[in-house]
C-alpha cells in the first residue's frame, strides 16, 4: 500500500486515499493537504504515530510473514528486556506528546481551532496520550456540532483500552466519561447513562444516582423501575443506587418546601392541589419500594415524609403515601420505635377511612324516602357511626404517637402531629 502511495503522479484523490490507508511521515504533506478541520489534523497525526509504532515493533521482531515468509516466524529474535522495553516506550511517548502539542498552532480551513495549552495540561506522568489529546479537545464548547462525536470517540477509546488490559489513568477516564455522560444527558439518551456511568468505578453509583435524581417528575414509575434494571445490567449495586437516589430527592424537596412553624394548620379546611415539590417528595419513596432489599430504608424514609405531611396538614398526601407503600413494610419490627410509629400511622388512616365512610353514607340521605329505605339507610348510618366512634376512642385513649422526651427533631415533629 505504501508503494502504491509512492507511485509517480497518480490522481490527487487516489493518492490521498492511498496515503490515508497507509500513512507515513514521508507522505504527511499529502495527507495534510486534505485536512480541513482540526479533527482532521488530529486524526492524521495519530494515524501516522500508530502506523510508525506498529512498523517499528514489527522490525524489532524481524518483520512479518508477508516480508519474509515462514523463515521470519521460525527465527524471531528474543524479545527485549523489561528495562529496554520501558525505556523505548517512554521515549516514544515523549515523541508522541511533542508531536501532538504542535496541533495547538495548526492552521485550519473549517471549524474552530484548538488553542495551544501550557505544558501543565499535558501530564506526562499519566503516560496516556489519549488523555493529553482529550485535554486539548475539551477546549470545544458544548455548542460545537463536533463535540458529541469527539467525546464519544474518546469514551469508547478509554473503554476499549481497559477491555484489552491496557492501563488507563482513573482520573483521565473519569474526566472523559463524565464529559460524554453530560452529552448523553443533554441529548435525552437516558437508556445509555447506566452503561457509561457503570464504567466510572468507585464513583459509578453516585454519578448514576445524580442522573436519576435530575429526572425529578419527568419519569413515571415504570421508567424508574427500568432505570434500576439497567443499573443491574451494567454491574451497579441496584440497592445502593435506589437508596442514594431517594435520599438526594428527599433532601432536594426539603430544601424547597416551607418549614413547619407556627400553630398546626386545619386538616379539615380545603387545601390547594399538591405542588410539584410536594409530589416530588411523595414520589421519592418509589425508588426504595421496588425491591425488598431496600424496604428497611423505605420504612425509615416513609416515616420522615409522613411526619412532614401530617405536620403540615397535608393529610391527603400522607394517605396517598401510605397507600403507595408495600404491605411487607408492616411486618418489619426493627427498630421497634420506627415500626411502632408506622403502625400508628396505619391506625390513624384506618380511623380516617371510617369517618369518610360515615360522610359518604350521610350523603346518600334524600328528602323523599319510603319507610323501608329510610330504615335501611338509618341502620347503615348508625352502624358506621358506631365503628367510627370506637376507632376514634381507641386512637385517643391509646399511646398513639406519644414521643419520647429527648427533645430532638423527631420528637418535636411527633408532638406536632399528635
Amino acid at each position: 500500500m505504501r508503494k502504491s502511495s509512492s507511485k509517480s503522479q497518480p490522481p490527487d484523490p487516489e493518492r490521498i486515499l492511498y496515503v490515508a490507508l497507509a500513512p507515513c511521515p514521508q507522505k504527511f504533506s499529502v495527507l495534510k493537504s486534505a485536512c480541513r478541520t482540526w479533527e482532521d489534523h488530529l486524526w492524521a497525526q495519530i494515524s501516522i504515530l500508530c502506523e510508525e509504532k506498529q512498523t517499528a515493533e514489527m522490525i524489532k521482531l524481524g518483520g512479518g510473514f508477508w516480508d519474509g515468509g515462514l523463515a521470519v516466524l521460525e527465527n524471531m529474535p528474543s524479545p527485549p528486556s523489561h528495562e529496554e522495553d520501558a525505556a523505548e516506550e517512554e521515549e516514544w511517548e515523549r515523541e508522541a506528546t511533542s508531536t501532538l502539542e504542535t496541533l495547538g498552532s495548526v492552521h485550519v480551513e473549517d471549524g474552530p481551532r484548538i488553542p495551544r495549552l501550557s505544558a501543565g495540561h499535558h501530564p506526562r506522568s499519566d503516560k496516556f496520550v489519549a488523555g493529553n489529546i482529550f485535554t486539548t479537545c475539551i477546549g470545544h464548547s458544548l455548542t460545537s456540532s463536533r463535540y458529541p462525536t469527539m467525546t464519544r470517540f474518546f469514551a469508547h477509546l478509554c473503554l476499549y483500552l481497559r477491555m484489552i488490559d491496557i492501563p488507563v489513568p482513573p482520573l483521565v477516564t473519569q474526566v472523559i466519561l463524565e464529559a460524554y455522560l453530560q452529552v448523553l444527558e443533554a441529548a435525552g439518551q437516558r437508556e445509555l447513562i447506566a452503561m457509561y456511568a457503570g464504567a466510572l468505578g468507585d464513583n459509578a453509583v453516585e454519578r448514576y444516582a445524580m442522573f436519576l435524581t435530575s429526572l425529578e417528575l419527568t419519569a413515571d414509575i415504570n421508567e424508574r423501575r427500568l432505570a434500576l434494571t439497567r443499573a443491574r445490567e451494567h454491574g451497579l449495586n441496584v440497592h445502593r443506587v435506589a437508596v442514594v437516589t431517594a435520599e438526594r430527592t428527599i433532601d432536594r424537596a426539603f430544601e424547597l418546601l416551607p418549614q413547619m412553624k407556627g400553630p398546626p394548620p386545619s386538616v379539615i379546611a380545603l387545601r390547594a392541589t399538591p405542588s410539584d415539590i410536594e409530589l416530588l417528595l411523595l414520589r421519592s419513596i418509589e425508588w426504595t419500594t421496588f425491591e425488598d432489599g431496600t424496604y428497611d430504608t423505605a420504612l425509615e424514609q416513609a416515616t420522615v415524609i409522613l411526619r412532614y405531611f401530617l405536620g403540615a396538614g397535608r393529610v391527603s398526601l400522607a394517605k396517598n403515601l401510605v397507600e403507595m407503600l408495600p404491605r411487607e413494610l408492616a411486618s418489619i419490627d426493627q427498630p421497634e420505635e420506627r415500626a411502632t410509629e408506622y403502625l400508628h400511622y396505619r391506625q390513624f388512616f384506618t380511623t380516617w377511612d371510617s369517618l369518610d365512610r360515615v360522610v359518604e353514607c350521610q350523603s346518600l340521605e334524600v328528602s323523599v324516602m319510603n319507610r323501608d329505605t329510610r330504615a335501611a339507610w338509618l341502620s347503615d348510618y348508625k352502624g358506621l357511626m358506631g365503628q367510627a366512634y370506637d376507632a376514634v376512642v381507641k386512637l385517643l385513649t391509646s399511646d398513639w404517637m406519644i414521643p419520647d422526651e429527648t427533645g430532638d427533631r423527631r420528637s418535636r415533629e411527633l408532638t406536632r402531629v399528635q
